[in-house]
């Protein structure tokens, strides 16, 4: 524990300067109880029994929190690289370690997808209609909606990544778009979820909304049920197309004015574009900086409008967007 720390007001506060006068705990004055509730951050040499997190185009930090029990939990949290994300709009995942009694050791709760860049993701639509939770008819929710709202919208975005992992479809992101209101038709009720898988466009070049949709129908078909969500075995996936990558990739879009041969093929495709209509480039060695400029992330960050050299950016100037 010496490891992980929270660090106390400077003297300068006005916290600890009226400390004498102000502060009183079990009746004594001048007493300070300092408030370890929230994480504290573990110092970079802090080993876990979990060991170290793959970092990936991300960085992760230690953390250790004490719980209610008494007991804690050390966890790490886990941020992409700027430009980059584990789902549109987050970048950031706590993952805990835990120990596994049957095996008597400690291992990653749950590791987090790549960070993707989304620019470089082909985008399937699918929507599903959801039966039952916990073994239980959505009708017994009918007069109490709020809670299977609450309940569906904490499950069902892992529900959804383990039903795409059960089709067999592997390195993509997954994320839970919408869920609509409880409908009734006679003595069944049923919920509308829509979810969008981002596909890395330099891997399963194949798959399509046909295909995805046949692969989550397939493994729906048995049973219907993952995790505590049940589905009806009917998918309807359609594939967004994103004008921007079709205008940008020869391979997407072939165009014999714009896509001439060089003389030397490049080992990897370009699969994203930077901008809309931009430049190609190939996301697992490059990335895109605002949708202005190209850079190589293992040696500079995206900050702002500008690329700058390190793996941060100053933390004094503001950046125009």
């Amino acid at each position: 524990m010496s490891s992980c720390e929270v660090h106390l007001p400077g003297s300068e506060t006005p916290m600890v300067q009226n400390l004498g006068t102000n502060t009183w705990v079990n009746g004594v004055r001048g007493r300070y109880v300092l408030d370890i509730s929230s994480p504290l951050k573990c110092s970079s040499k802090f080993i876990s029994p979990c060991g170290n997190l793959t970092e990936d185009r991300g960085t992760s930090e230690g953390y250790f929190q004490y719980t209610e029990d008494g007991t804690g939990r050390f966890f790490r949290r886990f941020t992409c690289n700027v430009g980059f994300y584990l789902s549109p709009d987050t970048n950031t995942r706590d993952v805990d370690c835990v120990y596994d009694p049957d095996y008597y050791t400690y291992e990653w709760e749950e590791l987090p997808n790549g960070c993707l860049d989304l620019n470089a993701t082909r985008r399937l639509q699918t929507s599903l209609e959801v039966s039952r939770f916990n073994n239980t008819d959505l009708l017994s929710w009918y007069d109490d909606p709020t809670t299977l709202q609450t309940l569906l919208q904490d499950y069902l975005p892992e529900s959804i990544n383990h039903l795409v992992e059960v089709a067999g479809i592997r390195g993509v992101v997954n994320n839970v778009d919408s869920i609509s209101n409880l409908t009734r038709d006679g003595n069944t009720a049923s919920v509308n979820v829509n979810f969008t898988t981002y596909v890395p466009t330099y891997n399963n070049k194949r798959l399509n909304g046909d295909k995805l949709g046949q692969e989550i129908e397939n493994a729906l078909r048995n049973d219907g049920q993952v995790d505590l969500v049940s589905y009806n075995p009917s998918a309807n996936t359609t594939e967004i197309v994103n004008e921007c990558l079709q205008s940008c990739l020869c391979w997407m879009n072939y165009d014999p004015v714009r896509c001439k041969a060089g003389k030397i093929k490049p080992d990897i495709l370009p699969d994203a574009c930077c901008g809309c209509p931009g430049q190609a480039y190939t996301s697992s060695l490059k990335a895109c900086c605002n949708n202005r400029q190209i850079y190589d992330p293992t040696k500079s960050v995206c900050c702002g409008r500008h690329v700058r050299q390190g793996s941060s950016c100053p933390p004094s100037r503001k950046f125009r967007k």
